[in-house]
């Protein structure tokens, strides 16, 4: 009898010890699984700051001192400075987008083995740099500037002072002095031209689209480049700000205000998601989207000028 009970209280303190070690290792791993959510919460909420200066493309020698931590007020104090530096109106406006206007694709037609590009200013000077950022020509407002490719040549040409072309390389920037600088291609008007003469391009899966840029849709806000993508093919590439694309949409017409909202909440998100996550289609390219319906219709500035509601909508929305 007294071997049975004492078997029953060896069996009693069994059960007990066993409860309390899973009590001992649910706890912890309670408190584990706490602790490495508390650390989480930590590192969002300081990588939250420092990745927002980075999507606006934001200098680095702004806020590299506040590295490894940068906080909510220090990330004020770097928005004060970029003011006082007069470079808020860029840094606010999102980071960059690159969109492809128009590739100059050799063809068998003779007349075209000089795919030239004709630009001007419609505001304020422009520099031409080469792949290195080096400033190849500073031209005035009132001045142009002509690139091209030869036939069988994979190198752009710069047009001098005495109208011969200089080789450059292998990619040319024209870039505005100031933020909201406008650049011109003067050829997308021009009805000899690659681009005027050739209304569409094919995609990767043999479909053909409308090229956005012509006639008076000629004029682009940011930079315009001229650079070849994985495949060695020349493209026009406009890269600005996500905002200042989103300004220059262009499905849409005359329509009631709250479309104009909604269409800008569409065409920003799309462009954004794009921007994380390349498309297949686009894989190959030096760009994130085209300018077609492909993707999205972009005019560029003239539909500022053509339809003013839907930058407003675009600051409405922001």
């Amino acid at each position: 009898m007294i071997k049975k009970i004492n078997s029953k209280k060896a069996s009693y303190r069994k059960i007990i010890v066993i409860v309390f070690a899973v009590a001992v290792v649910f706890s912890s791993g309670f408190f584990f699984a706490q602790n490495v959510e508390a650390k989480k919460k930590a590192k969002s909420k300081v990588t939250k700051w420092q990745s927002m200066l980075e999507r606006n493309g934001v200098d680095r020698a702004y806020w590299e001192k506040y590295l490894p931590k940068v906080s909510r007020a220090e990330y004020k104090k770097v928005k004060k400075a970029l003011k006082k530096a007069g470079q808020v109106s860029s840094s606010s406006l999102g980071q960059k987008i690159r969109i492809g206007l128009f590739s100059l694709s050799q063809d068998d037609d003779a007349s075209k083995k000089d795919r030239t590009v004709e630009l001007k200013s419609v505001s304020s000077a422009y520099s031409v740099k080469d792949s290195n950022g080096t400033v190849l020509a500073d031209v005035s407002a009132n001045g142009s500037t002509g690139i091209k490719v030869d036939k069988d040549q994979d190198i752009f040409s710069l047009r001098g002072t005495d109208s011969n072309f200089v080789d450059v390389g292998s990619k040319v920037t024209v870039e505005t002095s100031g933020n909201d600088g406008i650049i011109e291609i003067v050829s997308c008007d021009d009805k000899n031209s690659i681009q005027s003469r050739d209304k569409y391009d094919t995609d990767d899966n043999g479909n053909r689209f409308a090229v956005g840029c012509y006639d008076e849709y000629s004029e682009f806000r940011g930079k315009i480049e001229l650079s070849f993508d994985n495949k060695g093919i020349p493209w026009v590439i406009n890269e600005l700000p996500l905002e200042q694309y989103t300004w220059g949409t262009g499905e849409i017409g005359d329509l009631d205000y709250e479309y104009y909202k909604l269409f800008s909440i569409i065409y920003r998100t799309y462009g954004y998601y794009n921007l994380k996550h390349k498309k297949k289609t686009h894989k190959d390219h030096n760009f994130d989207l085209s300018d077609t319906s492909s993707d999205q219709i972009y005019k560029g500035y003239r539909i500022e000028l053509n339809y003013p509601n839907m930058k407003k909508a675009t600051e409405d929305t922001r």
